[in-house]
C-alpha cells in the first residue's frame, strides 16, 4: 500500500483515510466515494438493520496495516442472523 512512492502500511488507519480523503477529493471520480468515519456504531448498525444489510466492518484507528493480520485489527458485526 503505497502513495506516489510513499509506504503507508505503518501508518495509522486515520492518517491513511486522511491521504485517501485528500487523494480523492482531487480526482473526482464519478464511481469512487470517500466516506466519514462513523462516531457512533450502534446507530450504524441499527440503520443497517431497517435497510437488511449483512452487516459492517470495523478497524480500529489506530491500526497500521498488517498483511495477514488483518483480524487482529478489525471485526464484523452481523445485523442479521444467519449470514
Amino acid at each position: 500500500m503505497e502513495l506516489n512512492g510513499e509506504d503507508l502500511r505503518a501508518l495509522p488507519l486515520v492518517a491513511r483515510k486522511q491521504k485517501l480523503g485528500a487523494l480523492l477529493r482531487r480526482h473526482n471520480h464519478p464511481y469512487v466515494r470517500y466516506s466519514e468515519p462513523f462516531k457512533n456504531g450502534e446507530q450504524l448498525l441499527a440503520k443497517c438493520r431497517t435497510r437488511g444489510l449483512e452487516g459492517i466492518v470495523s478497524k480500529r484507528k489506530h491500526a497500521p496495516y498488517k498483511v495477514r493480520q488483518v483480524r487482529l485489527a478489525q471485526g464484523k458485526v452481523r445485523s442479521v442472523e444467519g449470514s
